[in-house]
């Protein structure tokens, strides 16, 4: 193999992972970011649920 192709099958693998790496700390971002939100309309929703079981409410 030569030089040549050698730093091009590095490069490309390189791009490859860091692409890869990028997608997966940007997902990690988001989902921290966006996890205390959801945990905070989960809590809003059970409670709204209990509200309308305390009145009557059937839900299903």
């Amino acid at each position: 193999m030569t030089e040549l192709v050698f730093f091009t099958t590095c490069l490309v693998a390189s791009v490859f992972s860091g692409g890869a790496v990028g997608w997966a700390y940007g997902t990690t971002w988001q989902l921290k970011k966006l996890l205390p939100e959801l945990r905070g309309l989960r809590e809003e929703v059970s409670k709204l649920k209990l509200l309308a079981r305390m009145k009557g409410v059937d839900l299903d």
